[in-house]
């Protein structure tokens, strides 16, 4: 019976075929789940300024899986960290080819671009990243906006940019410091001095705080 032996063989070349994908898929899945690994201990490393390491363990996290994004730009945030605006700004930009939608990849990129006085890219990159409705930390976004005025010295525009910021998240105390700052140098002084005190009143401990403190300091009463 000719037709049923074409059948079965049909039959199990498609079961072969399917084996091999599930265990190309299996392979696949195990390979990145290996990244995933590295890259926890890579951040893990970067985070406690351990750079070399946390370099070494993402390598590793790549040569295991090289699609995924966020490999790229945790290397691309350690060259940021080293002031390697050029080297920063290739690793986001491959993080942005694996994933064309990694908002944290579009903020970072658009700071490398500031550092780099590509303004018009960064500010670009910035806005692409602002319309993520879901991501969780805008107000950052906004913040970095407002630096990238005042670098080209657009006070006003960095004064509105702050102020989203900070009406993104009322108690964002490097936001409300920024934005004192930027009144300030526009010559608002009674507002610079009340985001300070704002500052010192939510955060006297932190960075911020202590940086508030000395610029009242140095305010004329």
């Amino acid at each position: 019976m000719p037709g049923r032996g074409v059948a079965l063989l049909l039959v199990l070349s498609l079961a072969a075929t399917a084996l091999g994908c599930a265990s190309a898929a299996a392979r696949r899945s195990e390979k990145r789940s290996e990244a995933q690994r590295h890259l926890r201990y890579g951040r893990l490393m970067f985070e406690q300024g351990q750079t070399s390491r946390a370099i070494e363990s993402i390598e590793k996290a790549i040569e295991s899986d090289p699609d995924l994004a966020e490999s790229y730009n945790l290397l691309g945030l350690i060259h940021l960290q080293r002031s390697e605006f050029e080297r920063a700004r290739d690793q986001f930009r491959l993080a942005l080819r694996f994933d064309p939608y990694y908002t944290d990849a579009h903020n970072h990129l658009g700071i490398a671009y500031r550092e780099l006085k590509q303004y018009d890219r960064a500010l670009r990159e910035f806005r692409r990243a602002l319309e993520d409705r879901s991501y969780q930390w805008p107000e950052k976004i906004h913040l970095n906006v407002g630096y990238l005025y005042l670098e080209r010295n657009q006070v006003a525009q960095a004064i509105a940019a702050f102020e989203q910021a900070v009406t993104v998240d009322p108690e964002y105390l490097r936001g409300i410091l920024a934005l004192g700052m930027a009144y300030r140098q526009s010559g608002r002084e009674n507002l610079a001095r009340d985001k300070f005190l704002r500052v010192v009143e939510l955060g006297p401990d932190t960075v911020e705080g202590r940086k508030a403190r000395q610029l009242l300091d140095g305010m004329v009463q």
